[in-house]
């Protein structure tokens, strides 16, 4: 007889004590990449758009921040990739821009001077987002998944 994963074939139920499944991955990583490759996308064509109609002769920071933008949705889909064939660069690559991102947002939530000039309000949610992200990510039946 077949393996036929998670199905029973006998009972016509799920099997019990096994993950859900989709595509091979577990649900909680198929949700987390499609969250991650959202991300991802907002945040490259946010870049891209800001960049192209960017002013270079003015300020500094909103170029900086233009920049930024476009380079962390670059790095959230790569790692996305990462996450989704279950390597371990693409987990540390994640964990490590969400360390990031705390900190560097943390500094406009909290009014100081910030080279990303990140707005309080959207760093506040990054925030939020990057603690649940991380603290799913080490939770130890997640780790596991990634070699």
């Amino acid at each position: 007889m077949r393996n036929r994963g998670n199905f029973n074939p006998m009972t016509q139920t799920p099997r019990k004590g096994l993950p859900a499944t989709f595509i091979g991955r577990t649900l909680g990583r198929v949700v987390l990449v499609g969250l991650q490759l959202l991300i991802g996308v907002i945040h490259l064509f946010a870049g891209l758009f800001l960049v192209a109609y960017e002013d270079f002769s003015a300020l500094p920071a909103v170029a900086a921040y233009d920049f930024y933008t476009l380079v962390f949705g670059l790095l959230v889909i790569a790692f996305d990739f990462g996450l989704w064939y279950g390597k371990k660069w693409g987990w540390i690559g994640t964990i490590t821009v969400s360390v990031f991102v705390i900190i560097a947002d943390s500094t406009a939530v909290l009014g100081m001077p910030v080279i990303t000039g990140t707005p309080a309000g959207p760093a506040a949610l990054e925030i939020t987002y990057s603690v649940i992200l991380i603290g799913y990510l080490l939770l130890g039946k997640v780790r596991r998944q990634f070699s």
